[in-house]
């Protein structure tokens, strides 16, 4: 069987193209992004999610430094956008904590 009776992720073939070059670490980072899209978005929420880089990090098995580059060069190949992004509390007042906003681009 194909699926096996299981969940399973689609990556575009738009995408692999746009991976060729890259670093495994910064392929495997895109598979779990997307994993984490399908986890936080979807089904009248937002198109984007949040996670902080210690996070991400933790989530793919990566240092924090592979992490940070592997961002920036999905985001320069057109793959991802992020930005950064506080909470707000019950006051109103921004967050101290930084958090990344990801949004997996369509190709």
């Amino acid at each position: 069987m194909k699926y096996k009776k299981a969940h399973y992720l689609q990556i575009s073939r738009g995408a692999f193209k746009r991976l060729e070059g890259c670093k495994t670490s910064t392929k495997w980072l895109y598979v779990i992004l997307n994993e984490l899209e399908h986890k936080y978005t979807g089904a009248g929420k937002q198109d984007f999610f949040f996670r902080s880089i210690d996070d991400l990090a933790i989530d793919a098995g990566l240092s924090r430094p592979i992490v940070i580059q592997g961002l920036r060069e999905l985001s320069e190949i057109g793959l991802i956008e992020t930005w950064q992004a506080h909470w707000k509390d019950k006051r109103g007042r921004l967050s101290e904590r930084h958090v990344t906003a990801l949004k997996i681009l369509d190709i």
